[in-house]
């Protein structure tokens, strides 16, 4: 008998032991100071912290280091006014917690009178997660209007859904997003090394959203940075594109964006503007969206680095000689003198007898007249006759000729982390250097059953059939599961 208690004593015991511990809830009092002293001193893994409805100023950031959901009543009820300066309304980094599952649901953001520190990669609200320790966030069911500056994600996967963005008074991008350390990655590297991962949850997912631009203009949705990874669907977009940096610009070493899908959304425009997505680098998939209100609507294929090096740009422009680029060969195709500039963007070349359209998609470069530092050295040949070659605009500046100046012609077969093309593992360090010749590889875009929109690529580089795919469906493609798993979780 005795032996059957103790028995008993012990499944009881263990019994008590084994119940999973629940999740608390601290209600806080809506202001700042509350919510980060309930974060600091009593909320753990789990954990909710409630913002109640009403109206608060926040004057100061609030730190989030957890996984626990932060919650308001919900839209136009519980409303926070941004009236910080110098520094972030949210800061939320779950980067060193293991299958975090923050969450940010419930709550209106506007402004409250920021003048400063919104802007850049620092953003208004900041989330920074692990794209490798298992960490998936959501935030829903939350609005923003008119926040002076971008809510930033920073290695963060997980979902955007149900919820709504609004900028009629300050129309550009709502978030910035960054994959900069996926796959262990430095600088960007990894996530341009590793697999685009179609159809899986290694992206950031917008769903279900609703994106509103007021203004006769159209602005994007999203900008992606240093090998962004999003996917947008079942949104709805007015006066909004969806638009990714390429590797072109900035002075930072990181690449640009890596990879999207885009599919089954609302997409509204407005008359003299094309681009229903603007696409500088990476790999897309494009599918089943409604676009109506564009002129021409078209998804615009650009590689910025053959007409310009912006200046401070840190990997420079793909001249024909660049080691970051597929070049046709070292030596020049062509080397002549100009006789005199013949417009803004043309040069008569002297003692030419060229075919006519020979040289369009090469590389003209001015080789003389280094000193000219008014503008870039270098651009994009769109057309020639028997004597003068015409190029491209640059990204403020034009590339500029006297008579007598030097120039050489070259070919880029593929350039850095342009649209189509993907993977490689030859960028190393800060300063990036060419540790080996470019061995990307060629990954086309598709786009399918979007009303007769297509991809328009006016760079001769980025070519049909090769680094796109019009009207053609992506082979062995499924997309990930709808909705997403922490929406229906």
């Amino acid at each position: 008998m005795k032996r059957t208690g103790n028995l008993l004593l012990g499944l009881f015991l263990y019994s008590l032991v084994s119940l999973p511990c629940e999740a608390a809830i601290y209600p806080s009092d809506g202001t700042a100071a509350n919510v980060q002293y309930l974060h600091d001193h009593s909320a753990n893994f789990g954990d909710t912290i409630t913002i109640p409805a009403g109206t608060f100023t926040w004057t100061s950031r609030v730190i989030l280091t957890k996984s626990i959901k932060l919650q308001g009543a919900g839209i136009g009820q519980t409303i926070i006014r941004d009236a910080v300066q110098g520094d972030r309304l949210i800061k939320w980094d779950y980067s060193a917690t293991s299958n975090a599952r923050p969450r940010l649901t419930g709550i209106e953001f506007r402004d409250g009178g920021r003048t400063r520190g919104g802007e850049g990669p620092g953003g208004v609200i900041h989330i920074r997660g692990s794209s490798e320790n298992g960490s998936r966030f959501r935030m829903d069911n939350c609005k923003s209007v008119d926040l002076n500056g971008v809510i930033v994600t920073a290695d963060v996967l997980g979902v955007v859904d149900h919820s709504r963005f609004e900028n009629g008074i300050r129309a550009g991008n709502i978030f910035s997003v960054y994959h900069e350390h996926f796959a262990n990655g430095t600088y960007s590297n990894g996530s341009w090394s590793a697999p685009s991962y179609f159809g899986t949850d290694k992206f950031l997912f917008f769903e279900n959203d609703y994106f509103y631009n007021p203004n006769n203009n159209v602005s994007s949705i999203a900008d992606g940075y240093k090998g962004a990874r999003i996917v947008v669907r079942n949104c709805t977009l007015y006066h909004k594109q969806v638009q990714m940096h390429g590797t072109d610009q900035g002075s930072y070493p990181s690449r640009g964006a890596r990879c999207a899908e885009i599919y089954n959304n609302t997409i509204t425009g407005i008359r003299s503007k094309n681009d229903a997505a603007l696409i500088r680098s990476g790999v897309w998939i494009i599918h089943n969206n409604s676009i109506t209100g564009f002129d021409e609507p078209s998804f615009t294929l650009r590689c910025y680095r053959l007409w310009s090096d912006l200046r401070q740009q840190t990997f420079g422009g793909a001249d024909g000689t660049s080691a970051f680029d597929v070049n046709e060969t070292a030596a020049p195709a062509y080397s002549g003198v100009a006789a005199g500039p013949n417009g803004s963007c043309s040069v008569t070349v002297r003692g030419a007898n060229f075919t006519r359209d020979q040289w369009r998609g090469y590389q003209i470069k001015r080789t003389s007249n280094i000193a000219n530092n008014s503008g870039p050295r270098f651009s994009e040949i769109l057309h020639n006759t028997s004597n003068t070659i015409t190029y491209a605009a640059g990204y403020g500046a034009n590339l500029k000729f006297s008579a007598g100046d030097t120039l050489a012609l070259r070919r880029v077969l593929h350039a850095l982390d342009q649209p189509g093309r993907s993977g490689g593992n030859f960028v190393n360090g800060n300063p990036p250097a060419a540790s080996q010749t470019n061995n990307q590889l060629t990954e086309p875009c598709y786009c399918w059953n979007n009303g007769g929109t297509v991809f328009y690529a006016p760079d001769p580089v980025i070519r049909a059939g090769v680094h796109y795919r019009n009207n053609t469906m992506l082979p062995g493609y499924v997309p990930y599961v709808y909705p997403h798993p922490l929406v229906t979780n």
